[in-house]
């Protein structure tokens, strides 16, 4: 295969042959990448990862760091996924980072399978950190935490954990508190750890924390954000409150990651949490009517998304575009938005991609284009369009 992107996406995203660090080790170790000492952030967690991260990063620029950032899915383009200061990796450099990957591949143990996907495309992220002389790096678990490569690195600065929720069941467990208990698996002994679980995940976390002596710092018992973002050591008066409480959640955790690690941070390089953002998070397109674009794919991020449009738009009247992978928990997250407003369920370019069935309150359609030409029809005051990243990158073109 002469596409190296290509050949990066042909690999499986799981193996279920004795899948452990050991083989991302050897990986670096191949490559010559001394890992030990990196000054590294690690996040993960099932919501807001990806705002977490890129609010840290921006944080550390602000202070003078050079930081790299490493995060996943993608939403329009796959160098989303790795930058330095804000500055996206290439498509020449990613390209020959990847074939130089592959033509320099060690041969694992036949116990052991080959490689995956997230394995290659991290030891890429870090080639490139080093190439770019990143002095920092914040970087997001794909899936997981436990197994997942950026747990490898020993000592963090810091670790966060974002809001837990029934995901990837098949793969992580069937429960919040056995899920939490993979991501739980990124904390290290005497380290940081900053934390928005609650309930029986937060008990689990609470749990591991002491079990490795990491200090615990939990959302509304040590941060929170009303009207001010309150902090361990300190209290700031940002511009503007975040619309929704897992913007406010997943931007103060960043925050507080970044005191624990700099203690003497300059509160100044904490006053733009507003500014830095992903697409197709709460990002809205202005038109008549708008249309609000939101990757939520599980209840907990759709009902963080409604009370956003309900916060944002008052007693608007909104029609909702949705489109979901099969293995989400689509059922209730429809009940969510039917309860709203009228839905129209299309389906998405992806091999997951969920069959749309129609239910009360609910229309299946033919195609994310027929179902936006449908609620712009239907005259609400809103249209929202959400239920997976497949979705929102569909109707973003046709804007």
């Amino acid at each position: 295969m002469d596409n190296p992107l290509g050949w990066l996406e042909s690999l499986p995203r799981y193996s279920q042959i004795r899948y452990n660090l050991f083989r991302f080790n050897r990986l670096l170790v191949h490559f010559e990448l001394d890992y030990r000492q990196l000054p590294v952030f690690v996040l993960t967690g099932s919501n807001g990862k990806g705002t977490a991260a890129v609010t840290l990063a921006g944080i550390l620029k602000e202070a003078g760091f050079n930081p790299g950032l490493y995060t996943s899915p993608h939403l329009y383009r796959f160098n989303e996924r790795i930058s330095v200061a804000g500055q996206e990796i290439g498509s020449e450099e990613l390209n020959a980072l990847l074939s130089d990957i592959r033509n320099n591949l060690p041969v694992l143990p036949v116990m052991y399978g080959g490689w995956i996907h997230s394995e290659i495309l991290t030891l890429a992220a870090l080639m490139h950190f080093r190439n770019s002389r990143a002095d920092v790096l914040v970087l997001e678990a794909g899936l997981g935490g436990r197994l997942d490569p950026v747990n490898l690195f020993p000592q963090p600065l810091a670790v966060g954990i974002t809001s837990i929720s029934l995901e990837h069941k098949g793969i992580l467990g069937e429960t919040e508190a056995e899920i939490a208990g993979e991501k739980a698996g990124c904390i290290k002994r005497g380290r940081p750890l900053v934390t928005a679980a609650d309930g029986a995940a937060l008990a689990v976390i609470a749990r591991r924390a002491r079990l490795m002596g990491a200090k615990l710092i939990t959302w509304n018992q040590d941060f929170r954000w009303d009207t001010e973002l309150v902090l361990p050591d300190r209290t700031i008066a940002p511009c503007d409150t975040p619309l929704t409480v897992a913007a406010r959640q997943n931007r103060a955790l960043a925050a507080c990651m970044a005191v624990q690690a700099f203690p003497e941070l300059p509160t100044a390089c904490l006053s733009k949490l507003n500014d830095y953002s992903l697409p197709g998070r709460f990002e809205i397109v202005d038109g008549s009517p708008p249309i609000v674009l939101d990757v939520a794919h599980n209840p907990e991020a759709i009902t963080n998304l409604l009370q956003g449009l309900k916060r944002r738009y008052g007693a608007a009247r909104i029609g909702f575009v949705f489109g979901a992978l099969s293995d989400k928990p689509i059922e209730p997250m429809l009940k969510l938005l039917a309860d709203t407003g009228p839905v129209w369920f299309a389906p998405v370019a992806d091999a997951r991609g969920a069959k749309p069935l129609a239910s009360p309150g609910v229309a299946a359609v033919n195609s994310v284009a027929q179902g936006l030409e449908a609620a712009e029809l239907h005259r609400p005051d809103v249209i929202c369009v959400t239920g997976s990243f497949s979705v929102v990158r569909q109707v973003r073109p046709l804007l």
